[in-house]
């Protein structure tokens, strides 16, 4: 449903380019004609996040959280 709203009217879009990063940067600004694209983002990321955390705790997902950096740094770590 919102991939659907997106259009021409709903964004400004040009390229840039990054001289200290030596590469080309797409710089994209929303329009108020999407407005409604981003209560309905916000409104799925919402149902998201309900049914991913359903049944924890607050304590939980900050230790869930918590946890998962750790385990990402882990990961990272082995990789370098």
């Amino acid at each position: 449903k919102t991939a659907s709203l997106l259009n021409e009217d709903t964004f400004n879009k040009k390229s840039a380019k990054d001289k200290s990063a030596k590469r080309k940067q797409l710089v994209i600004t929303l329009t108020p004609a999407a407005d409604d694209i981003i209560k309905s983002l916000a409104d799925a990321q919402n149902d998201y996040d309900k049914a991913f955390y359903g049944g924890l705790s607050e304590e939980e997902i900050v230790q869930y959280a918590y946890l998962s950096n750790k385990i990402n740094d882990n990961i990272k770590r082995v990789l370098q």
